[in-house]
């Protein structure tokens, strides 16, 4: 179920042509998002993580028939060519950190068995834990 705020974030990015950085959103929007970010920065502020939040259930919503795109160079309604790119980078990264995971858990799971490589040693994966 979507929120005024989300139908106004899906309305403007429907009037822009091209890439939009969140803060300039954020500025263009600020009737709805509040202003000011403090000393943190716009990229910790509460205001850029409602932009996201919105982002993510406009993305997840059936009311809304357009998929919303981020990256480095700012928010903007995906076209079916940049979708197609944007999908693609996407299984590209989540398939990166499975293959490191699935190293780190093969390497996990040689704790304790003999090292073929140094002389009747045991390989230690772990640190003792402290009572």
């Amino acid at each position: 179920m979507s929120n005024y705020r989300q139908d106004e974030l899906y309305a403007f990015l429907a009037a822009q042509e091209d890439w939009t950085p969140m803060r300039d959103v954020a500025g263009n929007l600020r009737g709805i998002y509040g202003w000011g970010w403090g000393s943190s920065g716009f990229h910790n502020s509460a205001i850029r993580r409602m932009i996201t939040d919105d982002i993510e259930r406009i993305n997840h919503s059936d009311e809304y028939d357009m998929i919303i795109i981020s990256g480095s160079r700012g928010i903007k309604l995906a076209t079916r060519g940049e979708f197609a790119r944007w999908v693609r980078s996407e299984y590209a990264e989540i398939f990166r950190k499975l293959d490191r995971v699935r190293h780190l858990a093969n390497k996990a799971g040689l704790d304790g068995q003999l090292s073929l490589l140094e002389e009747e040693t045991f390989r230690d994966v772990f640190p003792e834990e402290s009572a």
